[in-house]
């Protein structure tokens, strides 16, 4: 069977690698809007949302080649369990379904913190079954079907889908259908700040269950008065439908929201599950203003140009 992690050999973790290691760079998504449209037989929520790709903060996968078979994984964070994580879950379900399982040594260097609601993980997973995906064709295989491989990347997680092709996208499902289209904003500033805060996502789908479930769910967006250059901002209804529960389990987060609002945010909302927040500007000179004041709360703080 082949080996899925250092367990007591230790040393295989350590081989000197063949060639030079191969470095995937991954990055995380926000949630522009999300939409809890019900709870499925299984369980599971089906959603509505809009991802959009951003490459900062991003993760840092390197690989190298190996004698024999399996994978060996390490990884910057000490609490990441070598034998059981998503890294490791991508490459069985691959080895399972294709029957091939080359021999890699995986270091991961974690820059997107877990439980922000960023998808860094899912992120990670999806580089990793590209580039599974690469070296069997190097053998002279044929590509997996597009649909092969969407239905074994959502095995994994929910949004692995969308980042097999990382572009910005209308998500529904369980994450599982995946629309690329044009973001409704463009020539916006964005800022992203990351609390120091892990949230559960199924802590906070749980605490969206026991307050909505059955019941009709309102918006919860805070727009700031005056700022109106763009009617998406009121014809989009942008809201995430766990703000208010995941909020209501970690009250400082509202205000990372309010900082963003007092800043002149055209709006500022939670992506995801939570706890990364993010606000929209019409000036640079107001986001780069909010990036200092973040970075009196956060460390984790990012300017894009949309």
């Amino acid at each position: 069977m082949p080996e899925t992690g250092c367990g007591e050999n230790i040393r295989q973790c350590f081989q000197a690698p063949s060639v030079s290691p191969r470095i995937l760079r991954s990055g995380c998504k926000i949630n522009l809007y999300l939409r809890i449209r019900g709870v499925l037989p299984n369980g599971y929520h089906s959603l509505e949302s809009f991802f959009l790709p951003l490459t900062e903060p991003h993760d840092e996968l390197e690989i190298r080649d190996r004698q024999g078979d399996g994978l060996s994984f390490s990884s910057n964070l000490p609490d990441l369990d070598p034998e059981n994580n998503t890294l490791i879950a991508t490459y069985s379900a691959y080895a399972r379904s294709t029957g091939f399982s080359p021999g890699l040594s995986l270091f991961l260097r974690k820059g997107v913190p877990h439980g922000a609601g960023l998808g860094g993980g899912s992120a990670d997973a999806a580089a990793l079954l590209l580039e599974l995906e690469r070296l069997r064709q190097a053998t002279g295989e044929k590509p997996l079907p597009k649909r092969t491989l969407n239905a074994l990347a959502a095995s994994i997680g929910a949004d692995v889908p969308f980042f097999l092709t990382n572009v910005p996208a209308r998500v529904r499902g369980i994450g599982d259908i995946v629309e690329p289209a044009e973001p409704p904003i463009q020539g916006f500033f964005l800022v992203l700040a990351v609390p120091d805060l892990h949230v559960s996502t199924p802590e906070a789908f749980k605490a969206w269950d026991k307050k909505y479930i059955l019941k009709k769910q309102g918006s919860f967006l805070t727009i700031s008065p005056g700022n109106d250059k763009e009617s998406f901002v009121h014809e989009a209804s942008l809201h995430n439908d766990l703000e208010q529960p995941v909020f209501t389990m970690f009250p400082e987060l509202a205000s990372f929201k309010k900082a963003f609002l007092d800043e002149g945010a055209q709006i500022a909302l939670m992506s995801g599950s939570g706890s990364g927040i993010f606000g929209l500007f019409a000036e640079k000179q107001k986001a780069e203003k909010a990036v200092e004041r973040l970075k009196q709360k956060t460390t984790q703080v990012f300017l894009h140009t949309l």
